[in-house]
């Protein structure tokens, strides 16, 4: 499991393979992208890697992985997060301003060959939602409630539910937990402020449509 940039480590250790060229250009280039997305800050950082660094940190002890809100469009883009071949969740947060789920979760999932695999979507859930505080208490920044949002303790009981159903269907071949992965369970356990879903398919085509019924809706607000 890892989340945010330890989400990056997670999918290099699952099989993508660092893609330390292409970074390395669009990290080069006056690209705006870079002021939609906050995450490209970082992950330039990860240009900067020696050259003996290997591209593929693939961990054969790793069978299935969850990423949380991770940062992954410019380390790996498509071609690299097409080669997991292991069951793998991607939880993406609608509110996550430092790594926007669009770039950094959605379509990387739409590149996935992998058939075990799962795209959790989470409103109004932020970069923080996931995070335990208490045990970060020790980090002396305040961030405002507005980047945090919603209480974070309201969203782990329903984080641990996936994680437990998901580990037990993939690691321990409990096949009686996949039906606490589907769209119907979450649904059905999904309490306010937080709100699940899943996808196991999605196409660029039907990302497309959505954002233009999205944008379709928003043009008519008056």
């Amino acid at each position: 499991v890892g989340q945010s940039f330890g989400g990056y480590t997670a999918l290099s250790l699952a099989g993508a393979p660092l893609d330390l060229e292409d970074l390395r250009k669009d990290c080069q280039s006056e690209d705006t992208k870079f002021i939609f997305n906050l995450s490209l800050l970082l992950q330039c950082q990860t240009s900067n890697l020696p050259a003996e660094i290997t591209n593929n940190l693939r961990d054969e002890r790793i069978t299935a992985a969850i990423v949380i809100n991770p940062i992954s469009s410019g380390v790996f883009g498509p071609q690299k997060i097409s080669k997991i071949a292991i069951p793998l969740m991607i939880v993406a947060s609608t509110r996550d301003i430092f790594a926007p789920p669009i770039p950094e979760q959605i379509y990387p999932f739409i590149s996935l060959t992998t058939e075990e695999k799962y795209l959790v979507i989470s409103e109004p859930a932020t970069h923080f939602s996931f995070i335990d505080v208490e045990e970060e208490e020790e980090v002396s920044i305040e961030l405002p409630m507005k980047l945090i949002g919603p209480d974070p303790n309201l969203a782990y009981p329903f984080m641990q539910a996936l994680n437990l159903a998901f580990f037990q269907a993939y690691l321990t071949n409990q096949s009686q937990s996949l039906p606490y992965l589907s769209g119907s369970y979450l649904q059905y356990i999904n309490q306010q402020p937080f709100t699940f879903s899943v996808l196991q398919s999605l196409t660029e085509e039907d990302l497309q449509k959505a954002i233009d019924s999205f944008s379709e809706r928003l043009s008519n607000i008056k």
